[in-house]
């Protein structure tokens, strides 16, 4: 049990320090202003390239980001839920322990 909460504190760890990094949240919102730069003109760029970036590709590389940041979050709290449940359990038994002495 021990060992799967540290792999998963790990991984949680990780992934926070990948979504919440501040370069990858510029590249993302620079990937918005992009696509939407990209939306607006994408007549001239579909006549000049022959290929076509739309808003959407932007949006779901910001909310790939922002899912990832917040299953982080979330899963982090579970395992705060987890632990505070742990060691009432553990303030549980001491007591009936001393209740026994």
């Amino acid at each position: 049990m021990a060992k799967q909460m540290r792999v998963r504190a790990v991984f949680l760890g990780k992934v926070k320090r990948f979504a919440g990094d501040p370069r990858v949240q510029m590249t993302t919102g620079l990937i918005l202003i992009a696509t939407g730069v990209l939306e607006i003109f994408e007549s001239a760029f579909v006549e000049m390239f022959g290929w076509s970036i739309g808003t959407h590709h932007g949006v779901m590389v910001f909310g790939a980001v922002h899912v990832l940041y917040a299953l982080t979050r979330i899963l982090e709290g579970l395992e705060n839920i987890e632990i505070s449940e742990l060691s009432k359990e553990v303030e549980r038994i001491e007591e009936s322990d001393d209740a026994r002495a």
